[in-house]
């Protein structure tokens, strides 16, 4: 599977995106795969990570997971009486049912690895990048399928916003998160014996 196959099948979003179809070269056999984007399940995939890493580290090792996320969108929504019996045009078709879904399980997955961190016999350390909040003139820019020029433009100088909040958390000696996010960034920070390897998570 190449780096393009790889994106490819990851940002297969049903309903927004064709499914995709990768050669025989996934599984060793000569027999395409079909895929669809891994957020179905895991679209924050923290969980997977920390449970993954519990999985390949042998006892008593330390984990770092770093957490990169993208723009922070406002969720949830006002419902008004008019709305309890949306049926099938009002959730949009399945598309709304799925947004909520996809937010619903950012939320609890981030909470639950959190938990499950401090309950496990090791050290265990879960760091999220800094990030901006969206401002509402982004809000227009954010659906999947957009692809307008501005919006790659709008998504851009958000991202410009967030690595400025990243280098403020490292240059600020007593944020510990700010810290280990430099240390992963830089590779100056000497590794104690028995550290684990750092995990990205989305």
């Amino acid at each position: 599977m190449t780096l393009v196959d790889a994106c490819m099948a990851s940002s297969a979003a049903p309903v927004f995106r064709s499914i995709a179809v990768i050669g025989g070269t996934v599984t060793g056999s000569r027999a395409s795969q079909a895929f669809v984007d891994g957020g179905l399940w895991a679209n924050n995939p923290v969980l997977v990570g920390l449970i993954e890493a519990l999985e390949m580290t042998s006892a008593g090792r330390r984990i770092e997971i770093f957490c990169l996320g993208t723009v922070p969108v406002p969720t949830g929504q006002h419902v008004t009486e008019r709305d309890v019996d949306r049926g099938l045009v009002g959730w949009g078709f399945g598309g709304k049912a799925v947004g909520l879904s996809i937010d619903a399980q950012q939320f609890a997955y981030d909470h639950m690895a959190r938990m499950l961190a401090r309950h496990v016999s090791r050290d265990c350390r879960i760091y999220r990048f800094p990030s901006a909040a969206a401002p509402a003139s982004l809000l227009p820019f954010l659906d999947l399928d957009d692809g307008r020029k501005e919006a790659v433009e709008a998504l851009q100088q958000q991202a410009g916003s967030d690595v400025n909040m990243t280098n403020s958390a490292c240059a600020d000696l007593s944020n510990d998160a700010g810290q280990a996010i430099c240390a992963l960034l830089t590779s100056e920070r000497v590794k104690p014996a028995g550290t684990a390897p750092r995990l990205g998570a989305g």
